[in-house]
Order: C-alpha cells, then sequence, then structure tokens
C-alpha cells in the first residue's frame, strides 16, 4: 500500500502543478500599488501572459513546500521530473542590483526560495543603427522607470523554470531540496 502511494504521488504533482498553472486563481485582496500599475518593464510587454492578474495562478509558498516534499520523497524522481519544468510564482521583492550593463529585481518566495527578474543594457553595447542603438536605449530607460516604481515587500509574479536543487557545488551548505529557478518571465506585479 505505501509503495503504491509513492508511486502515484509524483503524477499527482505532476497533475497539480499542470492545474495550478491552468485554472483560474483564487480571489485575493488587492494591494495598493506604490506607482502606476502601467509602468513595465519592456521586458515585460513582450512577454507577458494574456492572463488577466485575477486569471493567473501564480503560487507562492505552498508551491514550494509540495517541490521540496516531492524532494524530500525520492531525490533522483524530483530531478527527474521536476528540472525544466515551468511555474508561475508569486513572491515579494526582497532587494535589487544594479552594475553599469546590468540589472535585476530579486524576489524572496517565503523564507528560502529565490528568483531574479534582469535586464541586460545593451544600449552600453553601442552596436546596430542609430534607430537600433535608441529603441535600446528607451527600452533600459523604461526598465529603469519599472524598477525604480518597485519596493522592497512590493509583491510580484513571474513564471519561472525549475534549474536544479539545493546543495550546489557554489553553495554546498544550503539545505537540501530547495528549488533555484530561471529564465523568470515576468507575468504581474
Amino acid at each position: 500500500m505505501r509503495s503504491a502511494v509513492f508511486l502515484c504521488l509524483p503524477l499527482l504533482l505532476f497533475c497539480l502543478l499542470l492545474a495550478c498553472q491552468s485554472s483560474p486563481a483564487p480571489a485575493t485582496k488587492d494591494t495598493a500599488p506604490s506607482a502606476p500599475s502601467d509602468v513595465k518593464p519592456p521586458v515585460a510587454r513582450a512577454q507577458q501572459s494574456s492572463l488577466t492578474d485575477d486569471e493567473l495562478d501564480c503560487r507562492g509558498v505552498d508551491a514550494i513546500r509540495e517541490i521540496r516534499s516531492e524532494f524530500t520523497a525520492n531525490p533522483i524522481r524530483a530531478r527527474e521530473t521536476l528540472i525544466g519544468q515551468r511555474l508561475c510564482l508569486e513572491g515579494e521583492v526582497s532587494g535589487f542590483y544594479e552594475e553599469e550593463r546590468f540589472s535585476r529585481v530579486n524576489v524572496a518566495v517565503g523564507e528560502e526560495a529565490r528568483y531574479v527578474i534582469a535586464h541586460v543594457n545593451r544600449y552600453m553595447v553601442m552596436s546596430g543603427t542609430v534607430a537600433t542603438q535608441e529603441a535600446q536605449r528607451a527600452e533600459w530607460e523604461d526598465w529603469r522607470e519599472w524598477m525604480l516604481s518597485l519596493n522592497v515587500g512590493d509583491e510580484i509574479k513571474a513564471e519561472c523554470r525549475i534549474e536544479t536543487f539545493t546543495p550546489t557545488r557554489q553553495d554546498p551548505r544550503r539545505e537540501a531540496g530547495i528549488p533555484l529557478f530561471e529564465d523568470c518571465e515576468l507575468v504581474g506585479k
């Protein structure tokens, strides 16, 4: 009986992830934005989902807990079935990083998981036609305007891909089974 439960667990988790990505989100109380909501980075405009915020089913800490429990049950199976999966996550802005050619918004999902929304300043490369350079500069300025409109603690929603699980070579002391994300695309603020 117990082995039947463990055999069904990956299928159940996979079905839950699919259902969460396609079913409407429960109504939640809206928080007042700190800046106009129409200010979004150009990346978000190009890759934003056609779903409204009410239709998105982005998940937070519960999704991380489910993934971690699957990892605890069988880390080999979790790596095999979950790495590469995309899911919509919501979290809170936890910090910012910027240098001349690159900036990012760090987002925390609960206490342990994190993801990043990033932008490369292609304008600084100074390649292409004058029109291309002007478009890249405008894109960078839109991104910075959006980034400056955020505060630590603001809610961000993004669709991300599970890259791997902790611990990693770069961080061998980190608790096992925390999913690490990459290729995050903003889907809502």
